[in-house]
């Protein structure tokens, strides 16, 4: 499945994801959330975070009219891998 979402260029934004309908829960948390690569030095990926079955991250920056995809992962304590397209797309 693919998360399309919408952010307007000069906001710093949080986005936070919620891997329980892929799986996570609280007997078998997130261990690990690792930072994407930005797609784009123009769109910049940081402050990474994670809780038991979330993943947060900051979004700045960005060019109006382009989308960004970005492959966000989480590991749980007991190995499995979870992934999701993210596409961030920067209104005109």
């Amino acid at each position: 499945m693919t998360i399309y979402v919408t952010k307007e260029t000069p906001e710093d934004e949080d986005w936070t994801f919620d891997w329980t309908p892929k799986g996570a829960s609280v007997s078998d948390p997130i261990a690990s959330a690792p930072t994407p690569a930005s797609p784009s030095p123009d769109l910049v990926i940081h402050t990474p975070s994670h809780a038991a079955t979330t993943t947060t991250l900051w979004f700045s920056g960005g060019v109006p009219g382009m989308s960004y995809p970005i492959l966000m992962e989480a590991i749980t304590t007991g190995g499995r891998t979870y992934s999701e397209l993210l596409v961030f797309t920067i209104p005109q």
